[in-house]
């Protein structure tokens, strides 16, 4: 028996042309002095590594399954550091930080293992023999001097680096709107005399200081009355967003209307500042998947804690009670959710309408 393919060709009547191959099972024989051919069956619907395996076996060739053909001895971690690494050569970070040697590859290693595994220097160290990027990058085997000699290159570098990333994003051809974003939520100042404290700002080259502007960015509810008053005063803008209760506080007032919270972007003043509106429907549903999975762990509780009671002569339902209040209100569910003793058994009320309520802005920012 063997496996025949015949190929054919195909054209229809506007001219198309289909090329296809037909696959059989065939016995081949002799009768008398003649060869004959008998057709078994048709193959042509199998998928194509099937036909191959069937005639493979034909053939005499041994199959082995997958997870019999290769034996895993080692391996080591290796697609997450190469995505880091791959996005940190398109972003030519390497010739950023200086010519090609040990150092750099050190540094190089030191920014993508604080990107993909944050940790100490000797952890980080431990950790390139871990995965594929202390043999990828040659650091493998290095110790806490090499370490730090590549942090003394780099620092030796700072000045390069800043430069060259000025040239790159705040010269007036690649940023025409002379815009430089800068990440403060990890750095604080206290003092009026600390010399760490000296603001450093590198200048363009032919345009002078990129910050003829600054807008201080916070999250929901960072930037207070006390701070928006300082940095009016001093001249500063700021962009932040407004807590739920302010929000219901300004549709109160009629400043808002509920119409403008929908997924386009809706903006206007307000007084000195400028109010942007939008609901986002993904942060909304998952708000409403967040709610309603607390709701069902909360009557998981409580069928637990009854059932507690039942079999337990020495507990409290008293005691239980408080236990999933406290609950309640530390997974914010305690404006529309209440608990109840009823002959010892913890009951779970809900508020439909305090419910609704509740989720009215989900998704909604200002």
């Amino acid at each position: 028996m063997h496996v025949a393919r015949i190929r054919g060709r195909h054209v229809d009547r506007q001219g198309r042309r289909r090329d296809y191959e037909s696959r059989y099972l065939r016995r081949t024989y002799r009768d008398g002095g003649k060869v004959k051919h008998e057709t078994l069956a048709n193959l042509s619907g199998l998928p194509e590594q099937a036909v191959d395996a069937i005639e493979a076996a034909l053939k005499g060739t041994p199959l082995v399954p997958a997870g019999q053909a290769v034996t895993i001895t080692s391996s080591l971690p290796h697609g997450h550091v190469a995505a880091v690494h791959a996005m940190a050569a398109r972003l030519g970070l390497p010739a950023l930080l200086g010519p090609a040697g040990r150092p750099r590859d050190l540094a190089l290693a030191l920014v993508v293992s604080r990107v993909v595994a944050p940790a100490s220097k000797l952890s980080t160290l431990a950790w390139w023999d871990d995965v594929t990027l202390g043999a990828d990058l040659g650091v493998a085997g290095a110790s806490t001097d090499d370490i730090y000699a590549a942090m003394d290159w780099l620092e030796h570098r700072q000045d390069a680096i800043e430069a060259e990333l000025a040239r790159r994003h705040l010269a007036p051809e690649p940023n025409p709107a002379r815009m430089a974003l800068f990440d403060l939520s990890s750095s604080w100042l206290e003092g009026t005399s600390c010399p760490l404290a000296e603001t450093r700002t590198r200048a363009v080259p032919g345009e002078g200081s990129p910050d003829t502007e600054v807008v201080f960015v916070g999250d929901r509810g960072m930037v207070k009355r006390t701070g928006k008053t300082a940095l009016a005063a001093a001249g500063s803008t700021y962009i932040t967003a407004l807590t739920k209760p302010q929000i219901r506080k300004l549709l109160r007032q009629g400043v808002l209307r509920p119409e403008w919270l929908t997924p386009h972007v809706h903006e206007g003043p307000y007084g000195s500042v400028r109010l942007v509106l939008r609901r986002s429907e993904a942060v909304r549903r998952t708000a409403h998947r967040r709610r309603h999975d607390k709701l069902a762990h909360l009557h998981a509780l409580m069928t637990a804690r009854n059932a507690l009671v039942r079999t337990a002569k020495r507990a409290q339902p008293a005691a239980g009670l408080r236990t999933l209040q406290a609950w309640v209100t530390r997974h914010k569910l305690a404006g529309w959710v209440q608990l109840s003793l009823q002959e010892n058994n913890i009951i779970v009320t809900v508020d439909e309408a305090a419910q609704i309520e509740a989720s009215r802005f989900d998704g909604c920012y200002v």
